[in-house]
């Protein structure tokens, strides 16, 4: 029997079979982080390396950050898809004009904490005036400063600040050419870990423990991308929890996908940085409603405390803040040690 070019293009159709066909194109993402690359954005680079971007059909390039500041400021602009800032700084942002919401909630309980050390005499915030505090520009913790002193009664004009760059902020403590720091509570075992080769002592003084409760690092993206792209913001958000949840309770080979990127960090550290991520994610509200939730109650008294303290004059609504859309309901445990 002889066959045709007709008929040997027909042979698929006879046995049933499906040409094949092309993959999807990818979505290309590009997600800015607050800070360089340290421990507490093991979940990340964890989200990339087991695929679990790659599943959502997802291409994300993660940027290192210049301070929540400056990341909510990208965000807003468009030159990035998507962002991990302290909720503070999404307000300020907002108050400015900065069209960004908030799709998830990290730190549920806040990080921002001045760091002294023993001996320096300083055991309250109220403390710190006529004292050198150092931060560097744009710092969340900064940021945040007013609510503090308002709250502790303290004279902020008998504050002396000095700015430095974001890496020569622990050297600055340590070296005692500053009396006090303001940073996030996940850098506390890399200044311990300073702290203890020069024989000293980092006490730490949390605003949380000092009537400054409001929610830290979130993940965010811009009303355009609310808008234009809900499929995208979607899938990019459940993604990017799963991935936290893993890491939650998969915390040695999550670090160690992470410094797989990132071989400059010490796994020890990170690993440290990751346990205390862990420790202000699973909150009861984490337990209640899933990581990532965010309540009104606590979106509202963040805003307010930030309006109020910060003396920003703008309505800012909640529902611009925020929203729990996209979140899966997931409930990670920790793993059995």
């Amino acid at each position: 029997m002889r066959w045709s070019r007709t008929s040997w293009a027909a042979i698929p159709l006879i046995l049933g079979l499906a040409a094949p066909t092309a993959a999807p194109t990818r979505d290309k993402l590009t997600f800015a982080l607050n800070f360089i690359p340290y421990g507490i954005h093991t979940a990340f680079y964890a989200a990339q390396e087991k695929g679990f971007y790659d599943r959502a059909n997802l291409d994300v390039t993660i940027q290192r950050g210049t301070g929540s500041s400056d990341t909510v400021t990208k965000v807003a602009a468009g030159s990035v898809d998507f962002g991990f800032a302290d909720a503070g700084s999404v307000v300020v942002g907002r108050a400015k004009d900065a069209k960004v919401t908030m799709v998830a909630m990290i730190l549920d309980k806040g990080v921002s904490t001045i760091y002294t050390y023993k001996g320096s005499g300083i055991t309250k915030p109220k403390d710190l005036e006529g004292r050198t505090v150092a931060d560097s520009a744009g710092g969340a913790t900064l940021t945040l400063f007013p609510a503090l002193a308002a709250v502790q009664g303290i004279d902020v004009s008998k504050v002396q600040f000095l700015i430095v760059a974001p890496a020569a902020k622990n050297p600055t403590l340590i070296e005692k050419k500053a009396d006090a720091m303001l940073t996030f509570s996940t850098f506390e075992p890399n200044l311990k870990a300073l702290a203890a080769a020069k024989g000293m002592e980092i006490v730490a003084l949390p605003y949380s423990e000092w009537g400054v409760d409001i929610y830290g690092l979130s993940l965010l993206t811009s009303e355009r991308m609310l808008r234009e792209r809900r499929d995208v913001v979607r899938r990019w958000t459940e993604a990017t929890m799963r991935a936290v949840a893993w890491s939650v309770e998969n915390p040695d080979e999550a670090v160690a996908l992470f410094v797989k990127q990132n071989q400059a960090v010490s796994p020890d550290l990170a690993r440290e940085q990751w346990r205390i991520v862990v420790d202000h994610l699973l909150t009861p509200t984490a337990k209640e409603h899933g990581i990532g939730y965010m309540t009104e109650e606590k979106v509202r008294r963040t805003r307010d405390l930030l309006v109020k303290y910060q003396k920003l004059e703008a309505d800012i609504p909640l529902k611009d803040l925020y929203t729990n859309e996209f979140l899966p309901r997931l409930f990670p445990q920790r793993p059995a040690r």
